[in-house]
């Protein structure tokens, strides 16, 4: 059988293609994840997830495989798919990626952990922002997000270390590697062969990431981890670095969830990483500027 080429559309074409893939993969996998639900937990778990009261464990573990079908779905089989239809060989190779240097995690892990209090602070003054112009957005954003924050606070209702593998799979691992292979590995990539500009293909690619979550409250803390995401891959040239990253970042929130949860603090996850103290936050960001100059002093140079 003989697959079509893509790969030698024009950008704007390729983008439309990837649109295309994203709609047909998202409207399946949503339709795939009430079946498969509905197949082993019978018709009345399908009621119990519409409602706002707190869900029994069966019924959970339910919501976290609808989550997980839903997002494999959307994201990781559409960058699969347009991968084989739209990449040359190369750039299959490519986006592989390497396994990374032990040197090269450490850093990704201590730029997470070091870039959590000014991340943090930004999410809060975000949190407490109202903009002056286009109310109804605003209030629709947050709607949303009090309906998605009720969806989460269920996923992270248990305690156990049971659940907190199933969330770390369903909330860090499939985000981290689906959204950084659509975005990073896609669509950056996209933006820099149409405009041949890296920080802008960067910056919008991260613009794109962070409204793609529908959250007012995170729009900007999430813009700003897209931006350390796109120089990660662009310094590295390898996928696996903002993978890593990702999920260290999701890993912190949900951890910080868990210890809420066992009373071993008393502080919201998230609150987590917060610090009013101006100099804390400068200390923050300087020390992420100085982690993420290493990375581009180590930039591989290669034509992409």
């Amino acid at each position: 059988m003989i697959r079509p080429d893509f790969s030698t559309l024009k950008t704007s074409r390729l983008f439309l293609l990837l649109l295309l893939i994203f709609v047909a993969c998202f409207i399946f996998s949503t339709i795939l994840s009430v079946g498969v639900v509905y197949l082993f937990y019978g018709p009345k778990v399908l009621h119990a997830l519409s409602e706002e009261n707190p869900l029994s464990s069966d019924y959970i573990g339910a919501l976290r495989l609808m989550q997980a079908i839903n997002h494999a779905g959307s994201f990781l089989v559409t960058s699969f798919v347009f991968i084989q239809l739209a990449e040359n060989s190369e750039s299959k190779k490519f986006l592989q990626g390497n396994i990374p240097s032990g040197v090269q995690l450490w850093l990704v892990f201590m730029l997470i952990i070091i870039a959590t209090p000014w991340i943090a602070y930004v999410y809060e003054w975000n949190r407490n922002l109202q903009l002056p112009f286009a109310q109804g957005i605003q209030e629709s954003l947050k709607n949303y997000e009090a309906k998605t924050e009720i969806l989460i606070h269920r996923m992270l209702s248990e305690s156990s270390t049971s659940a907190f593998l199933q969330n770390l799979i369903v909330m860090a691992l499939l985000p981290a590697v689906g959204e950084e292979l659509l975005f990073r590995g896609i669509v950056q990539r996209l933006f820099y062969r149409w405009w041949g500009h890296i920080h802008s293909a960067i910056w919008v690619t991260a613009f794109l990431f962070s409204i793609m979550h529908f959250s007012f409250s995170g729009l900007l803390p999430r813009l700003m981890l897209g931006i350390i995401f796109g120089y990660l891959f662009y310094f590295s040239r390898n996928i696996w670095l903002p993978v890593a990253a990702h999920f260290i970042n999701n890993s912190m929130a949900l951890l910080a969830a868990l210890l809420e949860k066992r009373n071993v603090t008393d502080t919201p996850y998230q609150d987590f990483g917060y610090f009013s103290n101006p100099w804390i936050n400068l200390l923050s960001l300087a020390l992420t500027f100085v982690i993420m100059a290493w990375f581009a002093l180590n930039r591989r140079v290669k034509a992409d």
